[in-house]
């Protein structure tokens, strides 16, 4: 039994799922932003949605991360010890 409560107070402290989702809305914006940019010099214009899809997707994935981070300190605070 105290195995199980001290895997689940390991697992709610953990940071690893957030910053792996903010690594890749980091991703998501430097490559949408690489992508519009070689689009619109190199007259790629069906390149052009698909470096917007990525700067676009980068707001949400950073919200998601916040929502995680949210969550998990809500669980962290009312575990019952």
């Amino acid at each position: 039994m105290q195995d199980e409560k001290q895997k689940e107070t390991d697992r709610l402290s953990s940071d690893l799922l957030p910053a792996t989702i903010s690594t890749v809305a980091n991703l998501s914006l430097l490559a949408g932003a690489a992508i519009v940019i070689y689009a619109v010099t190199n007259n790629a214009l069906w390149l052009l949605s698909i470096g917007v899809y990525g700067v676009v997707a980068s707001p949400f994935l950073y919200g998601f991360a916040d929502i995680v981070r949210s969550l998990r300190s809500i669980a962290r605070n009312t575990q019952k010890t």
